[in-house]
């Protein structure tokens, strides 16, 4: 079943949408949380993404058709924008307040977009090598900035003092750091270890690169997201011993430095701990319900929480999980429909990346925010293509 429009208007030119697309992509798969670059009241990511809105309303309004599951999971999401608002304004949170925490959330509009510009397996090999290529030249520029603070070439302070306005990097001392877009690193890297042969160079400098982030969330997040791999996809009882062994040593060799001192973890982990304090001592029946409404924190962190379902819960409540639990759902049945018409490389490659947004959120906020919202929306519609397409062999797969 489809919904559509009944209204004409004028037609976009496709090469300037494809040519939008692209561009688009490249912002999201580079741009970290889209504050790199401001012109004007608005970053180059809010331009973008009101050309793309308003070029979906238009090619609705030229009789295009939307996914009936797609339209209900936004007509679900604009329920829920009104439902938490109101509670919120009901609970005395300010407008501005308000608007902080639907404005990350507005991403899903952009779902819409990615559907009508995905369309077949040419445009899913697109996005595939787009984000491959982006995480590999993420990967190269820290590892070269990384060598050129540590050798001194490049003064640590200059570094700092150029990057630090931006709000999109945080600091591991004075020796490495990490930026927001680097998440698209952990992407990519999901997607070289589900090809055939995953030990292949880029695969190896995306490892080196998440591992000189001293990202604890990176480090955990892919660990889990590949247990899922074992646990629910091969369900092979020999291959999951051999990777918890693999995971053990890892453990051994790699977890120590994720505490060093001059990381500050301690730091980090009290500011979470108090923040699950403060929320339990907020909740009541009706609120673990429905929650305090968009708008209202706590007094450690008035906007935004790091583990983001500890904010869900005190914003929007047991409703508020279960909306981002189905859809989570969603991505499952339209993986396991893909399974079926043989595409299982990129089907596993676009559901490991959902799980890995759905476990990295759970110490950093990035399934409510566009940096792995996005991606989250993008893997929907690239499965729905698989599922609905005969596998065949694709550029970005043909060397494997």
């Amino acid at each position: 079943m489809r919904i559509s429009a009944t209204i004409s208007t004028t037609i976009i030119h496709p090469l300037s949408v494809k040519f939008l697309f692209a561009v688009m992509l490249l912002e999201i798969f580079l741009g970290g949380g889209g504050r790199l670059i401001d012109v004007g009241p608005l970053s180059i990511r809010m331009y973008l993404f009101i050309l793309a809105l308003i070029i979906s309303v238009a090619e609705i309004l030229n009789h295009r058709t939307i996914y009936t599951t797609f339209a209900g999971i936004l007509i679900a999401a604009t329920v829920m924008f009104l439902f938490s608002s109101i509670i919120g304004k009901l609970n005395g949170a300010t407008t501005a307040t308000v608007l902080a925490d639907i404005k990350p959330l507005l991403t899903f509009y952009g779902l819409i977009f990615f559907y009508f510009m995905i369309r077949d397996l040419n445009d899913v090999d697109f996005v595939v090598r787009l984000l491959k290529f982006c995480s590999i030249t993420l990967a190269i520029l820290y590892v070269g900035v990384f060598v050129l603070i540590n050798t001194h070439i490049l003064p640590f302070a200059l570094f700092y003092s150029k990057v630090t306005v931006t709000q999109e990097f945080f600091f591991r001392g004075e020796f490495a750091f990490f930026y927001k877009g680097f998440i698209y690193m952990c992407f990519g890297a999901i997607f070289y270890a589900c090809e055939k042969k995953a030990l292949k160079a880029p695969f190896l400098l995306l490892a080196v690169a998440i591992i000189l982030t001293f990202t604890r969330g990176f480090f955990v997040s892919i660990l889990l997201t590949f247990l899922f791999y074992h646990v629910f996809i091969v369900r092979n009882a020999s291959k999951l011993i051999l990777f918890l062994i693999a995971t053990m040593v890892a453990v051994m060799l790699l977890w120590g430095y994720y505490y060093q001192k001059s990381l500050g973890r301690s730091t980090s982990d009290s500011v979470r701990v108090e923040q699950v304090q403060e929320v339990i001592e907020r909740t009541t029946p009706l609120s673990s319900i429905i929650g305090h409404g968009y708008g209202v924190g706590v007094p450690s962190r008035p906007e935004r929480m790091e583990i983001v379902y500890l904010e869900l819960f005190h914003k929007q409540g047991i409703f508020g999980l279960l909306f981002w639990f189905a859809l989570a759902l969603v991505v499952w049945q339209l993986y396991k429909r893909a399974l079926t018409y043989g595409n299982n490389s990129l089907a596993n490659a676009f559901m490991l990346s959902v799980v890995f947004v759905y476990v990295e959120s759970i110490t950093n906020p990035f399934l409510t925010n566009p940096i792995g919202l996005n991606m989250v929306l993008i893997a929907m519609v690239c499965l729905k293509v698989l599922g609905g397409a005969p596998r065949e062999v694709l550029p970005s797969q043909s060397k494997q």
